[in-house]
Formats: C-alpha cells, sequence, structure tokens
C-alpha cells in the first residue's frame, strides 16, 4: 500500500477543505486516519460526518468501529473501565454493531459479571443474526455459567463462521475439554 493512506488523507483533506459540508468526506477521512492507526482522530471524523448527516453511510458504523478498537486496545491495556466505557459509546451510537457487543460481553465475564455479559449479548437489536464474533462471546458467557454443551456448540460455531476471536475460541475449547476431562483436547488447545 504503501503511502496511500496518507496521500488518500491528503486528498479528503483538501476536499473537507473546499466542501466541509460533505459527510462522505468526512467518512473517508475517517477511513483513512483509522488506516494510519489515528483512532481517535478517525473518531472525530466519524463523528463529524453523523452529526452532518446521520444516514451517512458508512458514518455510524465507523464510529462504533472506532470506539471499539479503542476499547480492545484499552483492555489489552488492563484499563477495563476505559474500554467497558467506549464499548458503550460504541452500542449507543449503533446498537447492531456486533464486535462492541461481543467485545463488551467478553469484558463483563472477565470482571466477574457473567449475568451482565449474558445481559448484553441477549440485548442484541431483534432480528440482528449473531455473527462470529457474538459467537465467540457466547461460548465465553456459556462457558462461565457451566454450560459445557452450549459452550461447545457455540464455539464450534464461531469456529466455522470464522470468527476473529479465535483465540478466545480456543480457550473455551480447552476449558470445555479440561472439564470433561478430555486432557489430549485440552493440552491440543492450549498450544
Amino acid at each position: 500500500i504503501g503511502n496511500a493512506p496518507t496521500e488518500a488523507l491528503t486528498w479528503h483533506d483538501k476536499a473537507i477543505a473546499l466542501d466541509a459540508s460533505e459527510a462522505a468526506w468526512h467518512v473517508e477521512r475517517g477511513r483513512d486516519l483509522w488506516a494510519l492507526d489515528r483512532l481517535d482522530d478517525a473518531k472525530v471524523s466519524f463523528d463529524k460526518a453523523r452529526e452532518l448527516d446521520p444516514n451517512a453511510p458508512g458514518a455510524r458504523e465507523g464510529a462504533a468501529a472506532a470506539r471499539t478498537a479503542s476499547a480492545v486496545s484499552a483492555f489489552a491495556a488492563d484499563r477495563a473501565t476505559d474500554a467497558e466505557a467506549q464499548l458503550g459509546e460504541a452500542l449507543a451510537i449503533d446498537p447492531s454493531y456486533q464486535p462492541a457487543r461481543a467485545n463488551l460481553a467478553v469484558v463483563h465475564v472477565a470482571g466477574g459479571n457473567a449475568a451482565k455479559a449474558r445481559e448484553v449479548l441477549d440485548g442484541s437489536p431483534t432480528g440482528a443474526t449473531a455473527g462470529p464474533d457474538m459467537l465467540a462471546a457466547t461460548a465465553l458467557v456459556r462457558l462461565v455459567t457451566a454450560d459445557l454443551d452450549g459452550a461447545a456448540e457455540a464455539a464450534a460455531q464461531a469456529r466455522a463462521a470464522g470468527t476473529r476471536m479465535i483465540g478466545l475460541v480456543a480457550e473455551v475449547e480447552g476449558h470445555v475439554a479440561a472439564r470433561r476431562q478430555n486432557w489430549d483436547l485440552a493440552a491440543r488447545s492450549f498450544e
């Protein structure tokens, strides 16, 4: 890709300088900033697009995605409260954004609140199909609530659907195998 995001950002900045009222330019600028790993600036651009046109394609999802990515980084840095707040913001912007919902469930489980995690997963908007990451989070919640069959089933579905939370799925599979005293499978899952 080389300097493609940097060059695109320059062009989108020029377009915004000519017409700052076009939400689509702010969405594209947000995508450029995301590609440059400037998530805070990307959030500002997506939010500006939403302000200009709440229905601008990509604005709402971009704002939710940028907050989710920031939350994942915060959680990895042991800032669970910050992660939870950002994921809450993401879901306030786009309640159907499944990566935010799945990650918030994981944050709640890590904090020892499986009931709240289940509430987050169950709160998905009506008609929303559980995506791969939601299935991975569901597997974790079922594991910590001692539903081993449900955990194994959700983990298998998440793996088959191509979840990005494959490490979490492997961990769930390992714990399920260990609780069922299938030590070989448990050992392979934690490799």
